[in-house]
């Protein structure tokens, strides 16, 4: 059988959609096409921190500490959809910083080095579906 050009481009947005329909994740079904991605394609080996982003952190109650155990740990994220005017590219990540479920905006700085933007604690709805897409993966 063979697919025309249309015909994947097709088929790609529907398992795109199917995808997002099963991880049932507000704030993806917000956009019509998302990418999402499992801990193993975001390598994060140093977050860089400054003053800017420890008061954005902490005015939500997060620590960097927090933050950072995100990252030793099972966490999603995906691609901001919104690219800023200076090109930067955002990813939105969400995991569990020692016992605390958080949201976190990061950017990359070079290669594994990552820029927190700011974090904070999920809503209760996101901390549900956090919870549900960790049991479909088998991961308590």
């Amino acid at each position: 059988m063979f697919f025309t050009v249309d015909d994947i481009h097709i088929i790609q947005i529907a398992v795109v959609m199917r995808i997002v329909d099963l991880l049932d994740i507000p704030s993806l079904l917000s956009h019509n096409c998302v990418t999402i991605y499992w801990r193993t394609s975001l390598k994060i080996t140093q977050l860089q921190w400054d003053d800017e982003n420890l008061s954005y952190t902490s005015h939500h109650g997060v620590s960097p500490e927090e933050v950072e155990d995100v990252f030793n740990n099972y966490y999603f994220f995906r691609k901001d959809p919104e690219v800023k005017s200076n090109g930067e590219i955002r990813y939105i990540v969400a995991g569990i910083g020692l016992g605390k479920y958080l949201t976190i905006i990061v950017t990359k700085v070079n290669g594994t080095i990552y820029r927190p933007i700011n974090a904070w604690p999920m809503s209760e709805n996101y901390v549900k579906s956090f919870k549900r897409r960790l049991k479909a993966k088998g991961i308590k």
